[in-house]
């Protein structure tokens, strides 16, 4: 479905049922909605990509020795949250506060890979330029 992540990735941080019933806006039906799961996915894909723009690495992230499984997470993560808080309720319990939470998480942890305080083993966004400061003569 999309560049990083797949339905199954969201299924996988929020449980099949949470994610068909996040899906479904309506509430008559007990399917998944794949055009809804497709927009969440783009939705998180492109918040990812837009917090790294123009930094260090280059977009799309391009995997060099391995999966970039933080990604993934920071992708299905936000996918999912964006499906619960797209589904036209309002909730009178702690879950909404539970993902809410989550996202704040998630920035958190992208931030620290912004800040250099973490990094992953993908494409540098310039292949052989530094990646810290130099002197020059």
């Amino acid at each position: 479905m999309g560049a990083y992540i797949t339905q199954a990735d969201i299924e996988n941080s929020y449980g099949i049922a949470n994610v068909c019933k996040w899906s479904n806006v309506d509430g008559t039906t007990t399917t998944v909605n794949l055009a809804r799961i497709a927009t969440a996915i783009a939705v998180a894909e492109n918040h990812v990509e837009n917090r790294f723009r123009g930094g260090k690495y280059a977009i799309p992230f391009v995997a060099l020795s391995f999966p970039l499984y933080v990604v993934k997470d920071w992708c299905a993560k936000l996918a999912g949250i964006w499906l619960y808080e797209h589904r036209g309720l309002w909730d009178a319990n702690d879950e909404g506060n539970l993902l809410e939470d989550m996202r704040k998480r998630v920035e958190n942890e992208m931030d620290k890979y912004l800040a250099g305080e973490a990094q992953f083993d993908a494409q540098l966004a310039t292949a052989g330029s530094p990646s810290a400061p130099v002197a020059l003569r």
